[in-house]
C-alpha cells in the first residue's frame, strides 16, 4: 500500500502489486544484483517531493493539470489519479 498526503493534508491510500514493489538495478543505472523500490525522493533534498516512475503509474489514469499554474500564476499544478478500468 503507497499512503500519499495531498497539501491539505488528505490521505490517499494507492494499492500497489508486489512485482511493482523492487526494479531491477539496470533500470536505474545499476546492475541487476541490486534492486531498488520505483519511488525516489527529490534529488534536491526536498523532503515533501517524491518520485513515482511508470512502474505505478501504468496501472493508473494520471493527469496533469497546469492551468493554475499557467492561468493564474499560483505556485502549483494539479494531479488527477484514477484506477484504470480492469
Amino acid at each position: 500500500m503507497l499512503r500519499v498526503f495531498d497539501s491539505l493534508d488528505v490521505v490517499y491510500d494507492f494499492r500497489v502489486k508486489n512485482e511493482d514493489t523492487f526494479i531491477p538495478g539496470s533500470q536505474v543505472g545499476s546492475y541487476d544484483g541490486q534492486c531498488f523500490m520505483p519511488i525516489f525522493p527529490n534529488p534536491d533534498g526536498d523532503q515533501t517531493t517524491w518520485y513515482l516512475g511508470n512502474i505505478f503509474m501504468k496501472n493508473y489514469y494520471v493527469a496533469f493539470d497546469m492551468t493554475p499554474y499557467t492561468d493564474n500564476n499560483y505556485r502549483y499544478l494539479q494531479v488527477g489519479i484514477g484506477l484504470q478500468k480492469a
